[in-house]
């Protein structure tokens, strides 16, 4: 008898544990709408995450007219939106931004590809491959707070020499 309610509560919670686990969510530049106060060329999106059990948060991606974008998602900002040539920029223009579960807790994962360009700002000659698993979530304080930061790993990737910049 003892063995059959075990194995019930054993089901029971491996259940309940499979049913609250964190989603993984991602965060497109397809997600991202014109806010029907802002102003034009302004972009903007939000979308609730859920850390953990029990912890949610507003992510918050807002766009500049110059194309500049910021993921806001607790006290923590991140430039995730870059179009504006300055003698760098994102390519694709964002950085593919996901939230994934390896351990029960959503990871913030930023990853992408950084173009470098000349003086004159129309050829890229430099790329650079990142990957930055940046932020983790803790529920020990029932909220979301940076417990891991690394810094942002480059690789250098060569290029044609026919590269140029799409503007």
């Amino acid at each position: 008898m003892q063995n059959k309610i075990f194995c019930v509560w054993l089901l029971l919670t491996v259940w309940t544990t499979e049913a609250e686990s964190a989603k993984p969510v991602s965060i497109a530049k397809s997600d991202l709408v014109h806010p029907a106060d802002g102003m034009p060329g302004e972009l903007s999106c939000e979308k609730e995450i859920n850390l953990c059990r029990g912890v949610k948060l507003a992510a918050k991606i807002e766009v500049t007219a110059k194309g500049n974008g910021t993921l806001t998602i607790g006290k923590l900002k991140v430039a995730v939106l870059d179009d504006h040539n300055d003698g760098a920029f994102y390519e694709d223009e964002m950085l593919k931004t996901d939230f994934v579960d390896g351990d029960g807790f959503l990871d913030l994962v930023l990853s992408g590809i950084i173009c470098f360009t000349d003086e004159k700002g129309d050829k890229v000659v430099r790329r650079e491959a990142f990957v930055s698993t940046s932020i983790a979530a803790n529920s020990d304080f029932g909220r979301f707070i940076p417990v891991l930061i690394s810094t942002l790993q480059f690789v250098e990737i060569g290029l044609a020499s026919s590269s140029k910049l799409v503007t």
